[in-house]
């Protein structure tokens, strides 16, 4: 009787300390009343890592700690036992691969934490920084940063109380100012939307499968674009495509010269707003003068219009209507005059637009 009750009382503790670690590492800011704080002192930034980086996997052996904030989870499944982490400031970022399902419950968005990096590996990879375990590929025959042994992680992630909320971790950016910098940082884009050809679709599309994803593209009013990758794990795959315009929130990452965007959660799509049609003039801003008045500011030599300023008139002709004259030119015309438009590369304009 003595073992049962004994046995009966464990299991009960297990499971009160197993739900106060799920309450306490939620996706939301957990309660820290209890956490004691740990401070180690770091030494070196993440800037300063990735400047000793190359593609080579190369083995870290000074006693250095970085500071960096979680700001990927599983939660939702496109992630899968893999961390990125980036600085409070967002100027740089990282991953690190772990054998570790249901890290959210662990690492929620925003929780800071200290990365030992002595006897761990780094490499960047499609140019961005990973850090963790030797992994050699007897097939390929080539190394690459392997995944953390679940026994081992908390010796190399160490978790703090600190969690800072997610909008001051994150990158308002437009698609145009992507750079490498932004690579395994928690980015927001600003006036985008997806493609046409991906309304009607879900989100993970078996037909559209590439490696166990599938990848839209998404885009602005300029034309610029970037891939928009959602695994065929995650609990939103099967949400329609939204068809409106507004702001997307991920992870930024890169294979081979293609960036990708993958977000968390279905909450990181806002597309709220009214699509915009990609391409057209109701799209363009600024102040809209004449042709007349562009006139009056050729001064005899070549001159730039620095002031954000537009026309709007009729192609009257153009190269691609097969008239006598390149398709890098075409003519414009509206209530006050006309003027010719040369191009350093064809131009799809037609005669009437």
């Amino acid at each position: 009787m003595k073992t049962t009750i004994q046995y009966l009382v464990s299991i009960l503790l297990f499971i009160s300390i197993f739900y106060s670690c799920v309450h306490d590492d939620d996706y939301e800011i957990p309660s820290i009343e209890n956490c004691s704080e740990v401070v180690i002192p770091v030494t070196k930034t993440v800037q300063e890592i990735y400047d000793t980086s190359t593609s080579t996997v190369t083995q870290y052996t000074l006693q250095d700690v970085l500071e960096a904030y979680v700001i990927s989870n599983d939660q939702a499944g496109n992630f899968f036992k893999r961390l990125h982490f980036q600085t409070l400031d967002g100027s740089r970022g990282f991953s690190i691969p772990i054998d570790l399902s249901d890290s959210y419950t662990i690492f929620n968005s925003g929780r800071k934490v200290y990365i030992q990096l002595q006897n761990n590996y780094i490499q960047l990879h499609f140019d961005g920084l990973e850090i963790g375990n030797y992994f050699f590929d007897d097939a390929t025959q080539l190394a690459s940063i392997g995944k953390i042994p679940a026994a081992n992680y908390k010796n190399i992630i160490i978790k703090t109380c600190t969690v800072v909320e997610e909008d001051k971790l994150t990158n308002k950016i437009t698609l145009s100012e992507i750079t490498d910098a932004h690579l395994n940082t928690l980015i927001e884009l600003k006036d985008v939307q997806f493609e046409d050809a991906a309304l009607g679709k879900t989100l993970y599309d078996a037909n559209n499968d590439i490696g166990g994803a599938t990848n839209y593209t998404i885009e602005d009013i300029s034309k610029t674009s970037i891939k928009f990758r959602t695994s065929a794990f995650v609990n939103f795959g099967t949400t329609a495509v939204p068809e409106g315009n507004g702001t997307i929130r991920g992870v930024l990452t890169k294979f081979r010269n293609t960036y990708q965007l993958l977000s968390r959660t279905l909450d990181d799509i806002n597309l709220n707003g009214d699509r915009k049609r990609i391409g057209f003039a109701e799209n363009i801003t600024g102040t809209k003068i004449n042709i007349s008045e562009v006139r009056t500011l050729f001064t005899g030599t070549d001159t730039q219009l620095l002031d954000d300023v537009f026309i709007e008139g009729i192609i009257t002709m153009s190269g691609i209507d097969h008239n006598n004259m390149t398709e890098r030119n075409a003519f414009i015309q509206d209530e006050s005059g006309a003027i010719a438009l040369r191009f350093s590369a064809a131009t799809s304009l037609k005669r009437g637009y």
